[in-house]
């Protein structure tokens, strides 16, 4: 979608993400970050550029509408959107026989 928009990117790979670290970065205006959905919700506000999930990213870029109730469904097998890894693919797990 960022290319679609003309949006230049730049993909940093880290072993964590902190905020010291994110803010050496000091071109890069917001971040999306695709480690854990719950980094952008509960440590969001630590860091000094927006630090957005994919699900916030695909709203910013006009992917979906915010929906009223907001997704906890980055690791479901039948996720609202895209923004997960597992959507689109109809993942069958096998269940554990008694």
């Amino acid at each position: 979608r960022l290319n679609s928009k003309n949006i230049p990117y730049v993909c940093v790979l880290l072993s964590e993400i902190f905020p010291d670290k994110l803010a050496q970065f000091t071109d890069i205006d917001t971040w999306i970050q695709i480690a854990c959905p719950r980094l952008s919700v509960d440590w969001g506000y630590a860091f000094t550029k927006p630090l957005l999930s994919p699900y916030e990213a695909s709203v910013a870029l006009e992917s979906i509408e915010w929906q009223k109730s907001y997704p906890m469904d980055f690791y479901a097998n039948d996720s609202l959107g895209p923004w997960t890894p597992n959507y689109g693919k109809n993942v069958n797990r096998i269940k554990n026989k008694k």
